[in-house]
């Protein structure tokens, strides 16, 4: 009941101020609402990037890890607990790799990110602008 009371209070101050107050690491710091729904909203495409996001669609490191022909997703080859969203960036880190999808910019239906993937012990580290379809959640271009 108490964490359904500050979410309540939370939204309201979105809704009646250009400020609200966010509590962080036992910090209480004031936060631009536009900020805060800016950090939701890449939130929420970074989580469908990885969810979504064919991997067979986009040059990449990944490509030995798929068999066949058909649809491969992060979710898929990752568990949630090698993954940090942090602001624009999603990563994952493995034993050997680093994986990072940054968002440039989300303009109407497409996203454009950039994609790195870094090898953690030897000289492979690569990466590439994608521009993302984000309702059909398709490489429009590479």
């Amino acid at each position: 009941m108490k964490k359904l009371i500050i979410i309540i209070g939370f939204i309201q101050s979105l809704l009646l101020s250009n400020e609200v107050i966010v509590p962080t690491n036992n910090k209480v710091q004031k936060s631009n609402t536009q900020e805060i729904i800016q950090c939701l909203e890449y939130k929420e495409n970074l989580m469908k990037i990885y969810n979504e996001l064919d991997l067979t669609t986009f040059k990449s490191s990944l490509r030995p890890m798929i068999r066949g022909t058909q649809k491969r997703y992060l979710k898929e080859l990752f568990d949630k607990k090698e993954l940090t969203i942090k602001e624009n960036k999603l990563t994952i880190e493995t034993e050997d790799w680093y994986y990072t999808f940054t968002i440039k910019n989300v303009q109407d239906d497409i996203m454009t990110i950039y994609f790195s993937d870094d090898a953690k012990y030897a000289t492979y580290n690569a990466g590439s602008e994608l521009k993302i379809n984000l309702h059909q959640m398709k490489i429009i271009s590479e």
